[in-house]
C-alpha cells in the first residue's frame, strides 16, 4: 500500500501539467508533516527507503521533469520533523550534489534553493557541508570556462549566502576573488545570476560591518574598480567578450553597490513594486512552485521573489564610497546611453532611479534633463523598449519629487499619446501595464499637484478595459489624490456594472452620462469567467463609499453569481457578497434602514443555502468561514438561519 502511495506522489510530481504538480506538492508536504509522524518505526523506514530509491532514480535521470520531481521529494521530506528523517539528510545532500553541474536553469535554481534549505537542517555537520560546497564551486569558477559549472556555481553561492550567512562569511574573501569571473562571463544569463549572488553576499557583509572595519575592508572598493576597468576601451580586446558585455557586467556591479548604499530608497522601492504587482506572473515554473512551498517554509528559506529573499541592509562603508565617487559613477553610467545593446539599456533603466535617489540635488541639476529626454525618446520607440521605460520614468518622479514639475507637461503628453484612442484596436495584449505603473508612481510622487492632469487621463485609461493593473492604479490614485476619488469611483462602478449587471451605472449629472455612454459602447461585449472573477474581486476589494448601487450589486451576486456553473465565479461571488454585506451592516448601524436590513437578511439566507448545498467543498468552506466574523452574529441569531447552520 505504501509503495503505491509513493508511486502516486512521484507520478504527480513528474507531470507536465502545473496544476497536477502543485497538487502533488501540497499532498506530499501534508503527508510528510502529519502521516510520517504517526507511522510505526518499521513502516516509516520502509516508506523512506521507497522514497530514496525514487529520488536516486529521478535525480540520475536525463529528463529535466524527472530531476525536478526528485528534488521536490527532497524539498518536502526535509520538512518532516522525525528522528529517522534527520539521519537521512546526508544522503539527500549527496543526491543533490550529483545534479550539479547542469545547463537547465529551472533544474539548477530548484536544486540550489533546496541545497540552501538542506544546509540548515544538517546540525553540527552544516559548517563542514557549506565549506565543502563553497570550495567546490570556487574551483569551478577558477577552471577553464564551462558554462554549466559557472551557472551552477553562482546559483549555489547565492543560496548559501541567503540560508547560511555565518558559514558563508568565513569564505567571503574567496567569494569576492572568484565572483568577478561570473560577472565577466560572455553569457548574459551567467552575468545576471552572478550579480544576484553578489547582492546576497553584500547583505552578509553589511550585516557584519563594524566601525573598526572602515579602512580594512576592500571588497566594495575592489568591486568599484572592477566596474571602472570594464568601462575602459582596453577590455574590448579580451577573448569572447564584446565591449557591451563588459559594460553590462560593470553596470550589474554598480547596481548592487547602489542597492547596498541607500536602504531608505530600497525600502521605498520594494514597497512601491509590491503595490504595483497586482497580478503576479506565474509563467516561471520556479516562481510558481516556490509560492506553493512558502506555506511551509519562510520566505527567507525558499522563495524566488528577490524582494522577499534578500533583506535590505545598508553598508556605511559602501555608502561613503558611492558618495565619494558619485560624479564618476554618474558620468560613466550616463555615457552608456548611446549603446545599442538591449541588455545595457535594461540595466540603465534599472539604475537611473537609484542614482537619482542617492543624491537628488546633484542628479536634478546635472542629469535630470538629459535623462527625461532619453526616456521620452525610448517611449516614442518600439513597444519592447517602452515597458520598462515607463516604470523607470515613474520611479524617477518618486526619487526627485518636486524637481520633476517642469517636465510634467511632457510626461503627461507622452502618456496621452500612448493611451488608446477611438481608432486604436481594442486588443492591446497587456501593453498598458507599464503605462499604468507610471501614472500610479506619478500620483504617489506628486499627490494633489497632478490631480488635474490625472483627471484628463481617466477616460482613456478606462477605455483599455478592466484589468488588475487598472484596478491597482485606480486604488493607489484614490489614496494619493483624494480629490479625484469620486471621478475614479464613478468610472469604475460603471465598468463593473456593465460587466456584472449588464447595464450602465446610473450617474447623477449630465457630464457623467456622457462618460457612461462612451464607456458603455467600449465595454458591452461578452465576458468570460476570468473577466467576471476580476470584476467581482474588484467590487469586493476597492474602497467604494456606500451608495444604493451597491445594494443592486449584492442582489446580483446572491441571485445570479452564487449559482454560476463556473466554480471560480461562485467562489469569488461568495467573497464579494460577504465584503459588500459587511459594508451594508455598517450602513445599517448608521441609518437603521428597514430595506437594507431586509437585504442583509435575505442575502445571508442565500449564502447559507449555498454553504449547505453547493457541490464544491471549497465553496461550502468559504461560506462557513465568512460567518466566523462577529459582525454577522446579530443577523444569524434568528431561528431560520440557526437551523440552516446546524444542518450545515
Amino acid at each position: 500500500m505504501m509503495g503505491s502511495q509513493v508511486a502516486e506522489f512521484v507520478s504527480g510530481l513528474k507531470s507536465r501539467h502545473a496544476d497536477t504538480r502543485h497538487k502533488a506538492i501540497r499532498e506530499l508536504l501534508q503527508f510528510a508533516k502529519n502521516d510520517l509522524r504517526e507511522m510505526s518505526q518499521e513502516s516509516l523506514v520502509q516508506v523512506l527507503d521507497d522514497f530514496n530509491q525514487q529520488i536516486h532514480a529521478l535525480t540520475s535521470s536525463y529528463d529535466n521533469n524527472e530531476k525536478k520531481a526528485g528534488i521536490l521529494i527532497i524539498v518536502c521530506l526535509i520538512g518532516a520533523d522525525t528522528e529517522t528523517m534527520k539521519t537521512r539528510t546526508t544522503r539527500y545532500a549527496h543526491y543533490l550534489r550529483n545534479i550539479f553541474p547542469a545547463n537547465d536553469l529551472g533544474v539548477l535554481e530548484l536544486a540550489a534553493k533546496t541545497m540552501g534549505r538542506l544546509a540548515t537542517t544538517l546540525g553540527i555537520k552544516r559548517v563542514e557541508y557549506v565549506e565543502y560546497e563553497i570550495k567546490r564551486v570556487f574551483e569551478w569558477l577558477s577552471e577553464e570556462r564551462n558554462e554549466g559549472k559557472r551557472l551552477s556555481a553562482v546559483l549555489i553561492l547565492r543560496e548559501l549566502a541567503i540560508s547560511m550567512p555565518s558559514c558563508f562569511y568565513q569564505q567571503i574573501n574567496g567569494f569576492f576573488n572568484n565572483i568577478i569571473v561570473g560577472l565577466r562571463d560572455p553569457k548574459e544569463q551567467i552575468r545576471e545570476a552572478s550579480a544576484k549572488a553578489l547582492r546576497a553576499a553584500l547583505v552578509v557583509t553589511a550585516q557584519r560591518e563594524g566601525p573598526e572595519q572602515g579602512n580594512k575592508v576592500r571588497w566594495y572598493a575592489d568591486c568599484y574598480e572592477e566596474a571602472m576597468i570594464s568601462f575602459s576601451d582596453q577590455t574590448a580586446r579580451e577573448k569572447g567578450l564584446s565591449r557591451d558585455d563588459h559594460v553590462h557586467g560593470a553596470l550589474l556591479i554598480l547596481n548592487e553597490l547602489l542597492r547596498c548604499s541607500n536602504a531608505n530608497w530600497e525600502k521605498k522601492y520594494t514597497m512601491l513594486m509590491q503595490k504595483l504587482d497586482a497580478d503576479q506572473d506565474v509563467s516561471d515554473e520556479m516562481t510558481s512552485l516556490s509560492s506553493k512551498l512558502q506555506i511551509t517554509w519562510s520566505s527567507q528559506q525558499f522563495s524566488d521573489n528577490e524582494q522577499q529573499v534578500t533583506a535590505i541592509y545598508e553598508s556605511n562603508i559602501c555608502k561613503r564610497l558611492v558618495s565619494e565617487k558619485y560624479e564618476k559613477i554618474c558620468s560613466e553610467v550616463m555615457a552608456q546611453q548611446i549603446s545599442r545593446s538591449h541588455s545595457v539599456h535594461q540595466m540603465l533603466l534599472l539604475m537611473i532611479p537609484r542614482l537619482a535617489a542617492v543624491n537628488r540635488d546633484a542628479f536634478a541639476k546635472k542629469h535630470l534633463k538629459s535623462t527625461i529626454n532619453h526616456l521620452i525618446t525610448f517611449l516614442r520607440g518600439r513597444e519592447k523598449e517602452k515597458a520598462m521605460a515607463f516604470t523607470t520614468l515613474g520611479l524617477i518622479c518618486v526619487a526627485v519629487e518636486d524637481d520633476i514639475q517642469q517636465y510634467l507637461p511632457r510626461i503627461i503628453e507622452i502618456i496621452k499619446l500612448t493611451l488608446p484612442t477611438k481608432e486604436t484596436p481594442k486588443k492591446r495584449n497587456g501593453t498598458d501595464t507599464p503605462l499604468f505603473n507610471c501614472v500610479t508612481l506619478l500620483g504617489f510622487a506628486m499627490k494633489e499637484n497632478v490631480a488635474n492632469e490625472v483627471k484628463e487621463l481617466l477616460d482613456p485609461m478606462c477605455s483599455t478595459g478592466l484589468s488588475p493593473q487598472l484596478t491597482t492604479c485606480f486604488k493607489e490614485l484614490s489614496q494619493n489624490l483624494p480629490s479625484v476619488k469620486k471621478d475614479i469611483t464613478d468610472r469604475l462602478l460603471n465598468m463593473l456594472s456593465l460587466i456584472l449587471r449588464k447595464k450602465p451605472y446610473a450617474p447623477h449629472n449630465g457630464e457623467q452620462r456622457e462618460i457612461v455612454q462612451m464607456l458603455s459602447s467600449a465595454l458591452l461585449e461578452p465576458h468570460d469567467a476570468t473577466k467576471l472573477v476580476l470584476a467581482l474581486r474588484t467590487l469586493g476589494t476597492f474602497d467604494f463609499e456606500w451608495n444604493n448601487t451597491l445594494m443592486s450589486f449584492i442582489r446580483r451576486c446572491t441571485d445570479h453569481y452564487l449559482l454560476s456553473e463556473q466554480h471560480d465565479v461562485r467562489l469569488e461571488a461568495v467573497k464579494t457578497a460577504a465584503k459588500l454585506l459587511i459594508k451594508a451592516i455598517e450602513r445599517c448601524a448608521q441609518t437603521n434602514s428597514r430595506t437594507l436590513n431586509l437585504l442583509v437578511d435575505e442575502s445571508l439566507g442565500k449564502l447559507l443555502s449555498v454553504g449547505r448545498s453547493d457541490f464544491d467543498p471549497e465553496v461550502r468552506y468559504r461560506v462557513l468561514e465568512i460567518f466566523t466574523n462577529p459582525v454577522f452574529d446579530k443577523y444569524l441569531a434568528v431561528e431560520e438561519h440557526l437551523n440552516c447552520l446546524f444542518v450545515a
